[in-house]
């Protein structure tokens, strides 16, 4: 669709689908953080039980995004490049403090939060010599729960694109203390958003004892 939107300009396309680098391919892990490569598909996501077990908020926007048969196919790469401000990965990975691993041709490595990645609609910082290789999501340390979804508004049932998406994680200790937090919304301005002053509010304070001033002050930020 978006190549026949194009149709004037001249545009040279690179498949790179049969390429097996595991920096591509794989999702790993390591003791900081989790890698995944752009060509990991969303159906590779929902079945990995460490991010299922680790990041429930990108298990589950991979889970609702479009139907079965194209999350086979669509990349976490396809849907960051595409940079749209309803991608649903995006949002989940936003939310996540994801960093960008983006590859040039003279193989130089360069790092970017995925929250800098978008530009815009349909616009990224990518150069012309250069590809998405993969995303890390960093490990938060030093809690023992998590209070995490995501969750889209779109106009119909099925194959919504969103209107509008929150992605969440928080990372709580046992007590109820907020030690970390991550949202990040969907469709309400030109790139997904995080919400760096919504998450500052929330360190410290405990879930449990989160009143409706909270709660106001909290959706303000």
């Amino acid at each position: 669709m978006e190549l026949k939107n194009q149709s004037s300009l001249p545009v040279t396309v690179i498949n790179l689908t049969n390429i097996k680098e595991p920096l591509l391919t794989t999702i790993s892990k390591n003791q900081d953080y989790i890698r995944i490569g752009a060509l990991v598909t969303a159906s590779e996501i929902v079945s990995d039980t460490k991010i299922h077990e680790l990041f429930p908020v990108l298990h589950r926007a991979a889970e609702t995004l479009a139907s079965k048969q194209i999350r086979n196919v669509a990349t976490v790469g396809g849907n960051i490049c595409t940079a749209s401000p309803a991608g649903d990965l995006s949002t989940a990975l936003v939310s996540l403090d994801a960093i960008c691993e983006i590859l040039s041709t003279e193989n130089k490595i360069r790092e970017v939060y995925l929250r800098e990645f978008f530009k815009g609609v349909r616009k990224t910082c990518l150069n012309k010599n250069e590809i998405l290789r993969s995303i890390r999501i960093p490990f938060v340390f030093g809690y023992e729960k998590i209070k995490s979804d995501y969750i889209k508004i779109g106009v119909r049932k099925s194959m919504e694109c969103s209107v509008v998406s929150l992605a969440y994680q928080i990372y709580l200790r046992r007590t109820g203390e907020i030690i970390n937090s991550g949202v990040a919304i969907g469709s309400s301005a030109p790139a997904v958003m995080f919400t760096k002053s919504a998450c500052d509010f929330l360190i410290g304070k405990n879930w449990d004892e989160l009143d409706e001033t909270d709660i106001e002050e909290f959706a303000k930020k």
